[in-house]
């Protein structure tokens, strides 16, 4: 648990902020938490991992995700 802020309140922010907008977020939950899709709107989150989960999963996760966002800004390098 985070002591200042959700981890929703968090992304919120990461993704309002210009430098760090395009990020795209991986939030790791200990409650099991389910965002709704209109919390999930205003925020980057691209995945929600409830514990307990691997370091095999997480490096999966992030490494699906890069490439995803490789491929996405090649699309955009060709146009």
């Amino acid at each position: 648990l985070m002591p200042m802020m959700s981890g929703l309140a968090m992304a919120i922010m990461i993704r309002e902020f210009a430098p760090t907008a395009h990020v795209p977020v991986i939030m790791l939950t200990a409650r099991g938490y389910i965002a709704a899709n209109a919390e999930l709107a205003k925020t980057n989150i691209k995945q929600l991992m409830q514990k307990p989960f691997g370091a095999a999963q997480l490096l999966e996760t992030v490494q699906t995700m890069l490439a995803q966002s490789e491929g996405g800004q090649q699309d955009r390098a060709a146009a």
